[in-house]
């Protein structure tokens, strides 16, 4: 992006620890997508703070991809993403796992509240009982209006113990 003149593309997200959901939660327009992400060691990014790949199914369809980041800051970072084949999917996934990490599975709730988009992810592997309330935002500052129906334990954007590749290790 750089070289062509663009900035370069920031994910700049908060992340909040959800204890509950309301029986209003399931009232809410939104559509359901389950992910599979596998944490990897591929040699093209040595360099990388992150590398992932992921398998997204809606419904019958699934798409495939994989994504590099890198950490700019608290709760920001630089995202790569790019889409790949199923084939490339299933090798990488058997040839470059991250050792002691486990395949990270879990269901992805995606809806709009007052015109913000919101992701709650439940998930279902490793064993944990915990689900995630993420938003993107377009500026760091921007104001975050998390719905009633939603009843946050805490904000959990920078303790790292609740990032996807700290769930995935496995101790």
């Amino acid at each position: 992006c750089r070289l062509i003149g663009f900035p370069v593309p920031l994910e700049i997200e908060r992340k909040f620890l959800v204890s509950r959901v309301t029986p209003e939660f399931y009232d809410i327009d939104k559509q359901y997508v389950e992910i599979e992400q596998v944490y990897i060691h591929d040699p093209v990014y040595p360099f990388a703070g992150e590398v992932r790949i992921r398998k997204r199914t809606q419904g019958s369809s699934s798409t495939y991809y994989q994504t590099v980041k890198d950490y700019v800051g608290p709760g920001v970072r630089a995202e790569r993403e790019f889409r790949i084949t199923a084939k490339e999917y299933e090798k990488k996934k058997d040839e470059l796992q991250e050792p002691h990490t486990a395949i990270v599975r879990k269901v992805r709730s995606c809806f709009i509240y007052a015109n913000q988009y919101f992701e709650l992810d439940s998930f279902t592997c490793p064993s944990l009982n915990i689900m995630l309330l993420e938003i993107e935002l377009t500026e760091e500052g921007d104001r975050i209006r998390i719905p009633p129906c939603i009843e946050i334990e805490k904000d959990v954007t920078v303790d790292p113990r609740f990032s996807n590749r700290n769930l995935a290790k496995i101790s």
